[in-house]
């Protein structure tokens, strides 16, 4: 949604001409005040608006593939070529030696995933990125993810971080539903072998328009 002026100021420079110092009409102020709030409730061109916080603590249930978080994007979101979302999801991992996987898919394809990491004892993830609208039915998606500790030596050069710790970056360009008449799902994902091997702690999403 663009800011504009809804009314000519031609009326407001007549009024003055004439020497009236009551200034412009009081209808027209209250209705440009009404669209200025409009419009900062709404969305302003090429600035993030931040459309979901979620804080709720969500782990995985035993073995298998299981869902962390699901954010619904509404039809139209991405209304235009360029128009785009960031995203941030972080959690953590459990100290054990079971493996662990994070997976994020949107509309059902796959952005990213860390594949079973085999032993990894302790530690977070974080997962960032963003999705931009290509067309009606294409994006381009890039995706960065922190699994696990970094790896650590000390001053002997012994290895002391976490086995299977990994840093992933990665993009793609997958065809989508048609993004202007269909909602369209992120979703988070993660696996492990006990309840809460992994856990997502927080995600935020961001939604920019260029148009």
């Amino acid at each position: 949604m663009a800011l504009a002026r809804l009314h000519d100021p031609l009326s407001l420079a007549l009024i003055r001409k004439l020497g009236d110092a009551g200034g412009p009409r009081g209808d027209h102020v209250s209705e440009e005040l009404n669209n200025i709030i409009g419009t900062i409730n709404g969305q302003i061109i090429g600035y993030a608006k931040t459309v979901e916080v979620n804080t709720s603590v969500v782990g995985n249930v035993g073995v298998g593939l299981d869902t962390l978080h699901t954010y619904t994007l509404p039809a139209g979101s991405l209304a235009a070529n360029g128009d785009f979302i960031q995203f941030l999801f972080a959690g953590s991992l459990a100290a054990n030696d079971n493996d662990k996987k994070i997976e994020l898919t949107f509309d059902g394809n796959t952005m990213e995933t860390t594949g079973v990491v085999i032993d990894i004892d302790d530690g977070w993830f974080r997962l960032t990125g963003s999705i931009t609208r290509l067309s009606s039915t294409s994006v381009f998606a890039e995706v960065d993810v922190w699994f696990g500790f970094l790896m650590q030596f000390d001053g002997a050069g012994t290895f002391t971080g976490s086995s299977g710790s990994r840093k992933i970056a990665r993009s793609s360009s997958p065809t989508v539903a048609n993004l202007n008449s269909n909602a369209v799902n992120l979703v988070l994902k993660g696996e492990g072998t006990a309840n809460d091997d992994v856990v997502k702690r927080l995600s935020q999403i961001k939604l920019t328009k260029m148009s």
